[in-house]
């Protein structure tokens, strides 16, 4: 069974960047980002992201210009929200059912200041969607981001002309500006954070206490985290904000369904990255994808059709499941 790689990596040309040999060079790679232009009225109103939009793409398609040869297969946006996806051009063809959705979660779910962009595809005869996420800010905005991710996970969608929630996809990922919060005290956490014991403010993580507490996100996972809180910064520096009290936070995240197994390659922050009050967050992962051999699979649907009685027929259909499946090349 083939594995493809999957790479999420929210920030361009960062010294923190994976490096990759041509033959490890990920397949797929899947970018996004937050609040590409200031969230103010006059943005939300008009939703005047054309400019910045077109930046960033620029910038992104040179970036993997430089890498190798990757193909542009879908982008979504939503005032700040702003996600793409490349693979790489010679494994365009694998690519079906691409689709997307936008959902929004700001001002009473019709302002696009906070919400998800999804775009969801099939990989050969693997389902995959991704999700770009901003969701409710704040210490106390806790219970709205629960409520968020349920919309995301229960949210239903066309694939291969059926419907599916997108928890239930082989592979689903949710990441960006999740916004959970540490609940502790502000001198505390940046004690904790400065002699580098991460793993006890780790409790204290709204989102990994959901997902470790909540049997309604039993089907969620994240990777170790090892890398400091990603906010709240003075940009321009590395220097954790004082100005208007606000804790250190894991806002910036990736989480995936466990549906199917994930390796995870690495999971990280990027330090040195100083332009933005957050630290951007990156991922390399391995995925398994499956290919039916459609051949086989319409012999066998013949000669089921043939031979299956109401009493040989569970046990017909079962003894021919696992020719359906080959490695794909």
């Amino acid at each position: 069974i083939k594995e493809i790689y999957y790479y999420e990596y929210l920030t361009i040309n960062s010294k923190s960047s994976y490096m990759f040999s041509n033959e490890e060079r990920p397949d797929i790679y899947v970018i996004g980002f937050q609040e590409i232009v200031s969230l103010n009225a006059n943005n939300l109103l008009i939703s005047s992201n054309y400019e910045s939009l077109k930046k960033w793409k620029k910038l992104v398609i040179k970036t993997l210009d430089g890498i190798g040869k990757y193909s542009l297969i879908k982008t979504l946006d939503l005032v700040g929200l702003y996600q793409l996806i490349f693979i790489k051009t010679e494994l365009k063809e694998n690519v079906r059912y691409l689709d997307s959705q936008i959902i929004k979660t700001g001002v009473m779910g019709t302002v696009g200041n906070k919400g998800s962009l999804i775009i969801k595809f099939s990989y050969l005869d693997t389902d995959l969607a991704f999700v770009c996420s901003h969701l409710s800010h704040g210490m106390e905005g806790n219970k709205h981001r629960i409520n968020e991710l349920q919309q995301i996970l229960s949210k239903t969608i066309m694939m291969n002309g059926r419907e599916v929630q997108l928890r239930n996809l082989d592979y689903l990922f949710i990441y960006g500006d999740l916004n959970f919060r540490i609940k502790y005290e502000d001198t505390l956490i940046k004690q904790l954070i400065s002699i580098g014991r991460l793993e006890e403010l780790k409790p204290y993580d709204q989102l990994l206490q959901v997902l470790s507490t909540s049997t309604v996100f039993s089907d969620l996972s994240e990777g170790n985290i090892t890398f400091d809180p990603t906010y709240k910064f003075t940009p321009g520096t590395s220097l954790y904000d004082t100005g208007k009290k606000r804790e250190p936070a894991w806002c910036d995240r990736i989480i995936f369904n466990k549906l199917n197994k994930i390796e995870i390659v690495t999971y990280n922050s990027v330090y040195e990255y100083t332009q933005s009050d957050h630290k951007p967050v990156y991922g390399l992962f391995k995925l398994k994808i499956l290919s039916i051999d459609q051949l086989e699979r319409e012999k066998l649907i013949l000669e089921y059709k043939k031979n299956a009685t109401n009493d040989n027929k569970e046990i017909n259909i079962f003894s021919k499941y696992l020719s359906l499946i080959h490695i794909s090349e």
